[in-house]
Formats: C-alpha cells, sequence, structure tokens
C-alpha cells in the first residue's frame, strides 16, 4: 500500500532496523568510532547503552557490517539476563570452554573470555 501510494522502491516498515538508514549524528558517529576502535584495539567487551529509540540496535547491525572479517562477535540483546548469564552465553556464543559455565564465578567467566585457551 505504501510503496505504491507513495512511490518507494521498498517497503518502509520492517521489524529489523535496516543500518543502511542510520543517521549519523555527530553522537552516533562518535559512538560508532568508539566501538569500532574497541574492535580494532582488542580493548575487550564493549557496551553499548541508551534510551528506547536512540538507534541502539540500528548501529550495532552498522557495527556489525563495518566488523573485520577476522572478529569474532557475540551479540546479546536480553537486557534482563544476569551478569553471569550473560558472560556464559558469551562464552557460548565464541565457542569458549568452560567447565560448567551455569556454576561458575563471573570472574571465572569472564577470565575465560579475555584469555581463551590457545590465546
Amino acid at each position: 500500500m505504501y510503496r505504491a501510494y507513495f512511490g518507494l522502491a521498498e517497503k518502509p516498515f520492517s521489524i529489523t532496523p535496516d543500518p543502511r538508514y542510520l543517521y549519523l549524528s555527530t553522537r552516533h558517529a562518535d559512538a560508532l568510532a568508539h566501538l569500532l576502535y574497541g574492535i580494532n584495539e582488542a580493548a575487550g567487551f564493549i557496551q553499548l547503552t541508551g534510551e528506547v529509540g536512540t538507534a541502539k540496535t540500528t548501529m550495532v547491525r552498522s557495527l556489525l557490517a563495518r566488523a573485520p572479517q577476522n572478529v569474532e562477535i557475540a551479540l546479546i540483546i536480553n537486557p534482563r539476563l544476569s551478569r553471569p548469564s550473560s558472560c556464559a552465553r558469551s562464552a557460548r556464543r565464541l565457542h569458549v570452554v568452560v567447565p560448567r559455565p551455569r556454576r561458575a564465578a563471573p570472574k571465572t567467566l569472564v577470565d575465560a573470555l579475555k584469555h581463551p585457551p590457545g590465546c
């Protein structure tokens, strides 16, 4: 309906934000630069926070499109996870083996993520 009426080339609304439409205000460009710097310098954990509707998801999708091919990224989008659960899920997604991750102390999980075996 919208495409024909407004003469659009594609659907104007999507469940998943499209990084092609990210408006890089000064603050957004600065945040993206910090995220890319953190990845390129292997700075460890990087967290992006902000109010609802501030383009966090779109920013992350843009970041994923720009990230180097040799970088492993674990995207955890559930904000209600506890710290240990978030670390355990990150370890799983990054294929970091942690003995009994559900029972491991947060420090053990973070140490395993910082220094996985074989690195």
